[in-house]
C-alpha cells in the first residue's frame, strides 16, 4: 500500500496509521507488554498484556490514509464516503455480557453484508444526483471486486509498486494462524475461504445497488446462517475475511493484533469499513471493529508499528473509574467520561417496545405482510420529532407495488418511502438486484404502528433452489417453495442531528466509538430503542412453483402448442385469404353477368 508524501497531509489526519482499543466490562488487570513477551522484537513497549475474569467487550478504531493509486480513480465532487458493514447481531444467540454504551441497539442491523455509497451533500440537482448514482455505482462495482497486485499490476492493467512485502507476510502468517484455530467457526454465515473463493460481495455488478434515501445506494446480502452463533467462549468468527476478497486490496490493512498463545483471540460481531476523500485527493480509510474479548489469562495486545496506539477501559458504570494509557506510556491516566454517555445507554439498550410481523394468505402469489408496532413510554424523548419507523425488507423473489402502496397511503401514511425495482417481466432467478425495502414512518408521533401492505410473487425458472413442500407444508410435497422472510426492523427514531447531540461528548476518543447503523445512517435516522419482534412473529411464505421433473415434458408440450397453434393460425390465415379471393372474383363474374344482361 501506498502512503502519501507527510508533506501534503492534512495536519487533523494521523500520519500514516492510528489505532485505539477501548475495553468495556469487568475490570482487567493490564501490564506493559515488554521484551520478555513471546511476540517482542527490538522496541521496549510493544503494547499491553491483560488478563479478563468475566469477559469483555473490545472496540478496535484504525485510521489510516491511502494513495488514491491504490484504488479506482475516486468520483471527486461526486461520491463523499463508502462504507461495508458486517453485523451478526441480529443471528446471535444473547451474549452473556450486557451491551457496551457505544453499541447500537442489539436488532437494528439485520445479519448479513451491507455495501453503500453516499454522493456529496452539495449535490441538489435532480440530474446532477442521478449522474452522481450512477458514478458511485460503477466505482463501488470495481472497487469490491478490486485486486491489490494481479501478476505485477492492478486490475486497470497498470504496474503495481512494491507493497511492505515484510508486513503482508507477516499479515497472511496471522490469517493461516487462525484459519488453523479449529474453534473459528466461519461456515455458519454461509460463506467460504479457500484460495478459489472470494468474498459474496467482490463481483458486484452496477445494477446490484438500489437508490436509497436522498442521494445514495445500498446492497445488502444476509448471513446464511445454518447454526445460531452462540457466542461460546470456544467459538470465535473473524469477519474481516468476509469484507472483501482474499486479494483485494484492503486486505494489506493492518488487523487488531489481540493474541492468545499466538493466536487471535477476538470474536468479531460488527466491522465496518469506511473511505473518505480528504481534501488533498488522498483516501482516508476508517475501521471500527466490535468484539467480544472471551475470559482468558495472557492476553497480549500488540500495538501496530509506524502507529499511535493507545488502550482505554471503560467502566461499566459512571461511579468506576476508568483509564486510558498510550503505547510507551509506563501508568495510565484517568478517562473523564460524561455521564450522558451512560445515560444514553440505559436508553438504547432497553427495548422500546414489540413488533408483531404476520402473513397472510401465505401459500399465494399474492400475499400480504401484516406489521403491528407498539412503542412504551420512553423518557427524554420529544414526541414532536421522535417516531415510530420501519423498514421490510424483501428478497429478489417478492416485490412491492409502488401503484398499489400509493393507493394505500392513507393507512401507510405520506412519508413512506419504497427503494427498489419492480420489474414485472423478469424472473426472480435474473434479477440483478438482491431485494427492496420500504420504510415506513407512522405519523403522529410516537403513535402505534398498524398497517397490511400486499406483495407480489415473481415467478421462478425452473429447477428451483429451496425446500419445497406440499400446499398445505407437506414435506414431500413439490408444489411450492418455503421462504421465510427477515422481520422487518422496527425502532423509535429521530432526527440524525438531534440524536447525534444528545450523546457527543467531544471527546475523539469516546465520540469514535459511536456505531452508525447500517441503513438507517445512509435514511438519516438514529434509532434510539428497537422493537424487537415478539414471539407471535411469523414471516413464513410458501410460493407456488411449478415441479422440475416435469420441465422437459412442458417444454415439449410448449413447443407443440407453439408449432400446432402457428400451423392453425397460418391454416386460417390462408383458409381467410381464399375466402377473400373467391368472393373477390365471384364478385366480378356476377358484375360482368350483371352488367351484360343489362346490354342484352
Amino acid at each position: 500500500m501506498h502512503h502519501p508524501d507527510p508533506s501534503h497531509v492534512e495536519p487533523q489526519v494521523p500520519l500514516f496509521e492510528s489505532e485505539s482499543h477501548v475495553i468495556y466490562g469487568h475490570e482487567p488487570t493490564i501490564s506493559i507488554l515488554g521484551k520478555g513477551s513471546a511476540a517482542a522484537t527490538a522496541a521496549e513497549n510493544l503494547g499491553w498484556s491483560l488478563t479478563t475474569v468475566g469477559g469483555s467487550w473490545h472496540m478496535w478504531n484504525y485510521e489510516s490514509i491511502m494513495d488514491r493509486l491504490d484504488l479506482p480513480l475516486w468520483p471527486t465532487g461526486i461520491m463523499s464516503e463508502a462504507r461495508i458493514v458486517l453485523s451478526t447481531e441480529a443471528c446471535r444467540q444473547k451474549i452473556y455480557l450486557p451491551q457496551a454504551p457505544f453499541m447500537a441497539p442489539r436488532g437494528v442491523e439485520h445479519c448479513g453484508v451491507h455495501i453503500s455509497a453516499s454522493a456529496n451533500p452539495a449535490l441538489a440537482k435532480k440530474d446532477d444526483i442521478v449522474h452522481a448514482r450512477s458514478r458511485m455505482r460503477q466505482w463501488m462495482s470495481v472497487f469490491m471486486g478490486w485486486s491489490a497486485v494481479t501478476n505485477g499490476q492492478h486490475a486497470d492493467g497498470r504496474a503495481a509498486h512494491n507493497p511492505n512485502s515484510q508486513q503482508q507476510q507477516q499479515q497472511q502468517q496471522d490469517s493461516a494462524d487462525s484459519h488453523q484455530d479449529d474453534d473459528i467457526f466461519e461456515a455458519n454465515v454461509g460463506f467460504e475461504h479457500d484460495e478459489g473463493t472470494v468474498s459474496a460481495a467482490s463481483s458486484l455488478g452496477p445494477e446490484s445497488f438500489v437508490d436509497v434515501a436522498a442521494a445514495s445506494i445500498y446492497y445488502f446480502q444476509p448471513f446464511e446462517t445454518t447454526h445460531q452463533l452462540d457466542g461460546h467462549q470456544s467459538s470465535r468468527l473473524d469477519l474481516m475475511h468476509f469484507a472483501v476478497g482474499p486479494h483485494h486490496i484492503l486486505n494489506s490493512l493492518a488487523s487488531p493484533q489481540v493474541l492468545q498463545r499466538g493466536r487471535k483471540w477476538l470474536d468479531n460481531h460488527r466491522i465496518e469499513i469506511r473511505l473518505r476523500q480528504t481534501p488533498h485527493g488522498f483516501v482516508k480509510v476508517s475501521i471500527q471493529a466490535l468484539s467480544l474479548l472471551h475470559p482468558s489469562s495472557d492476553i497480549e495486545i500488540i500495538s501496530l508499528a509506524n502507529s499511535t496506539s493507545q488502550l482505554a477501559w471503560i467502566a461499566p458504570t459512571s461511579d468506576s473509574s476508568s483509564f486510558v494509557m498510550a503505547a510507551g506510556q509506563p501508568a495510565a491516566v484517568p478517562l473523564d467520561i460524561p455521564s450522558a454517555f451512560y445515560a444514553h445507554h440505559v436508553t438504547t439498550t432497553q427495548p422500546g417496545g414489540l413488533m408483531t410481523e404476520s402473513t397472510k394468505d401465505f401459500y399465494s402469489f399474492h400475499p400480504s405482510l401484516h406489521i403491528a408496532a407498539m412503542a412504551d413510554h420512553i423518557p427524554r424523548l420529544d414526541s414532536g420529532s421522535c417516531r415510530i419507523d420501519a423498514l421490510v425488507y424483501l428478497p429478489s423473489t417478492y416485490f412491492f407495488d409502488p401503484y398499489q402502496l400509493r393507493d394505500l397511503q392513507g393507512q401507510l401514511g405520506s412519508k413512506h418511502r419504497h427503494y427498489g425495482p419492480v420489474e414485472l417481466e423478469r424472473p426472480a432467478e435474473v434479477m440483478p438486484n438482491w431485494g427492496s425495502i420500504l420504510h415506513l414512518s407512522q405519523h403522529p408521533h410516537l403513535q402505534d404502528l398498524d398497517v397490511t401492505v400486499p406483495i407480489h410473487a415473481r415467478y421462478r425458472l425452473p429447477p428451483v433452489h429451496g425446500r419445497t413442500v406440499g400446499p398445505h407444508g407437506e414435506p414431500e410435497g413439490t408444489t411450492h417453495v418455503e421462504t421465510a422472510l427477515l422481520p422487518a426492523i422496527s425502532a423509535v427514531v429521530c432526527p440524525k442531528t438531534q440524536a447525534s447531540s444528545r450523546y457527543a461528548t467531544g471527546n475523539r476518543l469516546l465520540d469514535s466509538l459511536n456505531v452508525r447503523a447500517a441503513l438507517l445512517d445512509e435514511l438519516g435516522l438514529e434509532a434510539f430503542a428497537v422493537m424487537p419482534p415478539s414471539p407471535d412473529t411469523d414471516t413464513l411464505l410458501r410460493m407456488p412453483v411449478g415441479n422440475a421433473d416435469h420441465a422437459s415434458l412442458i417444454r415439449i408440450v410448449t413447443l407443440l402448442t407453439f408449432f400446432a397453434g402457428s400451423a392453425f393460425i397460418a391454416w386460417f390465415v390462408r383458409n381467410s385469404l381464399l375466402l377473400t379471393f373467391e368472393s373477390a372474383v365471384n364478385d366480378k363474374v356476377d358484375a360482368r353477368k350483371d352488367k351484360g344482361s343489362k346490354q342484352s
